[in-house]
């Protein structure tokens, strides 16, 4: 794929913006929440509806699978790239760190929802939720980054 080409555009630039907006947003809520009474109860009832679609507990199942299953993904990615490259962190005059980003840090956000899908029904902020989708949504925008790599170099 050329680096001017409109899926590597999309998917280098565009997505990984939007997703790391879209928590930048999140965190704001639990500061607005705080702050507005309307809001809150807004959250409380998107809630319910969250938590009766979109986060059962089955579909919380699904999730854990798929970022357990992303997260041995990238480490698979990062032993690939080194033993591709016969390279090291250090070794390699020619060392690309871009690779690397992707999988540390598709790894540290599998992680990090992973172990917030554990505390999702007791949370005591209402954008708690809304966090861990964004999360979710930042996992699955670094799968797809790593994947699109894998499949072009």
């Amino acid at each position: 794929m050329k680096k001017t080409s409109v899926g590597n555009i999309v998917f280098r630039w565009i997505f990984p913006i939007f997703s790391y907006l879209l928590f930048f947003i999140s965190i704001y809520l639990i500061k607005l929440v705080d702050e507005r009474m309307g809001l809150e109860r807004d959250l409380y009832v998107r809630n319910k509806k969250l938590f009766a679609s979109v986060l059962t507990p089955e579909l919380v199942i699904v999730y854990k699978i798929i970022l357990v299953i992303g997260a041995l993904l990238s480490i698979y990615f990062i032993f690939k790239v080194n033993h591709k490259n016969k390279s090291t962190i250090f070794g390699n005059k020619s060392f690309s760190f871009k690779p690397y980003y992707y999988s540390l840090f598709s790894i540290v956000v599998s992680i990090a929802t992973f172990a917030m899908l554990f505390f999702i029904k007791s949370a005591d902020t209402l954008a708690f939720p809304w966090i861990v989708i964004t999360l979710l949504i930042m996992a699955i925008v670094q799968y797809i980054r790593i994947i699109q790599y894998m499949l072009t170099k």
